[in-house]
């Protein structure tokens, strides 16, 4: 899955965005090569790696579950004083054959919707700066 857009905020206010649900998970200043153990509501646990950290212009991470690898990049390029392009890229490596199975079917059945997520959580990031 990729997605690009161009948002009309700076490259610094987007970058912030992004990184914040890290940042609050791990409560550390310095990202690059940070791993931690992240518990979901559902009671899985996955390990997180931060890959890339280039501030204001890229941000990289790893999440390994039992059944996955997932890996999401977002680079971000400044247009301007007040707007920027950020490409999205996912990519998920499933462990075994059943999980391959599974992701294929999950892929077919919501990955509409991950893409129209991202596309929100794009949408809400660049609103938040519009209202602040």
């Amino acid at each position: 899955m990729k997605i690009e857009k161009t948002l009309q905020t700076p490259a610094a206010f987007l970058y912030s965005k992004i990184i914040a649900p890290v940042q609050a998970d791990i409560a550390a200043a310095e990202l690059g090569g940070y791993a931690y153990r992240k518990q979901f509501p559902d009671g899985e646990w996955a390990k997180v790696k931060v890959t890339k950290n280039v501030i204001d212009r890229e941000f990289a991470m790893l999440t390994v579950t039992r059944f996955s690898r997932f890996k999401v990049r977002y680079l971000i390029t400044p247009l301007n004083a007040n707007a920027s392009q950020v490409r999205v890229s996912e990519t998920v490596q499933p462990v075994n054959w059943a999980a391959q199975l599974k992701q294929m079917v999950t892929e077919l059945l919501v990955g509409n919707k991950r893409r129209r997520n991202y596309g929100r959580m794009l949408d809400s990031i660049e609103r938040s700066y519009m209202t602040a």
